[in-house]
């Protein structure tokens, strides 16, 4: 049931940002749309300033006329902040509810379902009047038991344990409108129950049997407006009931039954819940599958036992045995060695589609479990991670539900990441290909988001060749200009080998008008880290001594507001109890413009080889974010490097001499597992040829030239930058001197070419030396 209610909000949210179109008879006549009003019950409402007041909680319709002496089919487009669905022929139902104060529609006349031509456009604007009165409203629920036992919620559902005892609780609300009629919901009984405001106040106690259900979901809502008329709120593009129980009612068989393969069964068969995802390492003509069963208080009898298998809805196997209670509570085996799985020939995305169901069902008490093998019998896996074009390609949006084996990924995205940034970057992760291969790729989407069928791809936009083991190293990365006509983008990405599909990826964008991250990066001093794409893990690699400094980059926050965000910070590997946690505040403002900052000062302890960060925002839910860390010390990331001197402390490389070159500064290096150097000015935005200066970065790089840190380079006596030491530089030491423009940072340690510590008259006198070609500086 849960399962369902799930695909039923994915519908609901497609239905929510969808285009309604309606069809209208042809008249005679020039299109034009005429609007009539707007009726609430059996009155119009009134106009203030072109703006209709929605002053009552009834249903709300657009009244119109279609004049067309043309003769041919026109249709009837709306869009707009809320929704629109066809009624009557002349009526359509106007969707607001109480989460915001303001409405507009866009009313079209076109001439068919895509108005490629418009003939008419009229706009109508809504205001809720009551908004104000209702938008601090609060609904809850209290005293959730069975019997005497107080039923605690947990993860968002109250966990009902016993579906043979009445759940009993009682509905309260504050600030609701007294005189208001407000209606109380339990889903799973079509039951509705009305209640006055003022009664709700007080406390309302409902009695429910839960017998038979797997879910009950109780809503609160306000009036008798269509579909999201409950008084609830949307955040991040989606729709959520403000006054909302929802319980998982859990029927405690008296036996467990888990699947294992008969020929290795010491080979555990991966598993979601209930759904069992098999390999084809394991599949042959001769390998059945197997039940291992064991009861609770069975008695010393025989029990009928039924075991059934369905592919659809045809039953496929079914076989019939007794067995003693005695053995139930021992545990058995129950081999199916009539029946032998068929590879699947399809691939599909969700849990209505999965190719058999198995069931066993023990004296009228029945598990079901459901059964496929991967992915058109390969082992194969993809996961695809979405970031935007910001120069570093750091983590961006949130990730949302999805898993390996659906190989769904939700992102909540506000709508203005397409307009601020001109590419998004698909990174796509794959498990199990072969590393030798070489496959072919391909990446489409379409006008949907919740596109299934992968073989129906709207437009292949990129297409090539990938080897396997830059999938399964999660390094493979798409650049993909914006698609600006695609409202909900469904990306579709499809591996293939010939003509045969390995295996394919839907990740979605859920567009959202609501605040969300545009990327969560972290620095150590004034230098950047780089996000590593390592297969399903976000994760840095930070030098040991440096303090951190995360920095977070909104989208689309009010700038006039406050917002909270927790930082959770996990050292030990279990990452179930936080180590620290950090609340801080910023302002929109300073989330949209990327200035808000979380500094972490203290030294990382010796032990700590990494750490995990969680940031979240108490306002928004799906703004929130998390990474890895791993600790390195810097000197270990170059191997046996005798002419420099790689400073783990300040995070730096230097003892470097003047005027030696970017190639031969690269060359002399030998960083871990066939890592590389490149050399970038003081900015880190432009890559630099010549000679090598003080202040200019090297950026270290793995083997796939993914950039993991920066580093300062320190020439000595080169205090300008120039990677020489000259007249300029002798003149900037002397004004350090004498205190009149003093160095700092890299400079300072640049100029201190006697490594005392501090720049002094000996280095002056040195670096003077090198300047009259006396002596230079070693």
């Amino acid at each position: 049931m849960k399962r369902l209610v799930n695909i039923i909000l994915v519908l609901v949210l497609f239905i929510q940002g969808f285009i309604w179109v309606i069809p209208v008879e042809a008249l005679e006549g020039d299109p034009e749309l005429q609007i009539n009003g707007v009726k609430q019950g059996d009155k119009y409402l009134e106009k203030e300033n072109d703006v209709y007041l929605v002053d009552g909680y009834d249903s709300i319709y657009l009244d119109y006329t279609v004049l067309n002496d043309s003769g041919e089919d026109l249709y009837i487009r709306v869009v707009g902040s809320g929704t629109g669905y066809y009624n009557e022929n002349s009526l359509i139902a106007l969707n607001v509810g109480t989460d915001k104060e303001n409405y507009n529609f866009i009313v079209q006349l076109c001439n068919d379902q895509d108005c490629n031509q418009i003939y008419d456009s009229k706009t109508i604007n809504l205001k809720v009047t009551y908004f104000n009165e209702v938008k601090d409203s609060k609904i809850y629920f209290t005293n959730v038991k069975q019997g005497d036992a107080e039923i605690y919620l947990n993860e968002d559902n109250y966990l009902i344990l016993n579906d043979a005892l009445d759940i009993n609780l009682t509905v309260k609300g504050e600030n609701l409108i007294d005189d208001a009629i407000y209606t109380v919901r339990i889903s799973n009984y079509s039951e509705q129950l009305e209640f006055l405001g003022s009664k709700l106040e007080e406390g309302v106690e409902l009695v429910i049997d839960p017998d038979g259900l797997f879910d009950i979901n109780i809503y609160v809502y306000l009036g008798t407006l269509f579909s999201t008329n409950e008084i609830g709120y949307v955040e991040d593009g989606r729709y959520y009931n403000k006054y909302q129980f929802n319980s998982e009612v859990y029927h405690q068989l008296p036996f467990e039954a888990n699947l294992f393969y008969t020929n290795y069964s010491s080979q555990e068969i991966s598993s979601f819940g209930n759904i069992y995802v098999l390999s084809n390492k394991y599949y042959n003509d001769e390998n059945s599958l197997s039940y291992y069963v064991k009861g609770e208080d069975y008695l010393n009898q025989d029990y009928d036992v039924t075991i059934e298998v369905k592919q659809e809805y045809d039953v496929i196997f079914n076989e019939e045995i007794k067995v003693n209670g005695l053995e139930l509570n021992k545990g058995i085996n129950i081999d199916l060695e009539d029946f032998i799985l068929k590879l699947n020939t399809e691939n599909y995305f969700f849990e209505d589609a999965y190719a058999y169901e198995f069931s066993i069902e023990i004296d009228g008490e029945k598990n079901i479990s459901y059964v496929k093998y991967n992915s058109i019998g390969k082992d194969a896996m993809l996961n695809m991670k979405i970031f935007f074009e910001n120069g570093k390609m750091n983590q961006s949006a949130f990730m949302g539900d999805g898993s390996d084996y659906f190989a769904g990924t939700f992102y909540e995205v506000n709508r203005e990441a397409f307009t601020k940034y001109s590419s998004i970057y698909l990174n796509i992760i794959g498990k199990n290909f072969n590393d030798e291969e070489e496959y072919d790729y391909y990446l489409g989407y379409g006008d949907q988001p919740y596109e299934f069928n992968y073989f129906e791809m709207h437009d292949v936009v990129l297409s090539g060749k990938v080897k396997g083991k830059v999938l399964n190293e999660g390094i493979f990365v798409l650049e993909y200009g914006n698609p600006e006509n695609y409202e909900y983008p469904a990306y579709h990405f499809i591996v293939k080998k010939g003509e045969e599909i390995i295996y394919s990826n839907l990740a979605v964008f859920h567009l959202s008008d609501a605040p969300t991250l545009a990327n969560v990066a972290l620095k150590t001093d004034s230098k950047n880290l780089y996000l590593q794409n390592t297969g399903y893990m976000f994760s840095y690699v930070a030098t040991r001594n440096a303090p951190l400094h995360i920095v977070i980059s909104g989208l689309g926050f009010d700038e006039n507001k406050n917002y909270t965000f927790n930082i959770f910070r996990y050292k030990d590997e279990s990452y179930q109890v936080p180590d620290a946690v950090d609340t801080v505040t910023f302002t929109g403002k300073e989330l949209n413009e990327g200035k808000a900052f979380v500094n972490y000062n203290e030294k990382i302890e010796e032990d700590v080889e990494s750490y995990y960060f969680s940031i979240e925002c108490e306002e928004i839910e799906y703004a929130r974010s998390g990474f890895y860390v791993t600790f390195v010390d810097s000197k270990d990331l170059f191997q046996d490097t005798e002419i420099y001197v790689v400073d783990n402390l300040k995070d730096l490389i230097k003892n470097i001499k003047k005027n030696t070159s970017v190639d031969d500064f690269i060359s002399s290096l030998n960083i871990v597992n066939n890592g590389k150097v490149k050399i970038y000015d003081a900015t880190g935005t432009k890559e630099v040829e010549g000679n090598v200066g003080t202040g200019m970065l090297a950026r270290v790089m793995n083997e796939y030239e993914q950039s993991i840190l920066d580093m300062d380079i320190v020439v000595k006596g080169d205090v300008s930058g120039d990677g020489n030491i000259s007249v300029t530089d002798l003149v900037k030491v002397k004004r350090h001197l004498a205190k009149v423009q003093e160095l700092d940072g890299v400079y300072e340690i640049a100029g201190n070419v006697t490594e005392t510590g501090s720049v002094g008259i000996t280095d002056l006198v040195k670096i003077s030396r090198d300047v009259a070609k006396i002596e230079e500086v070693e």
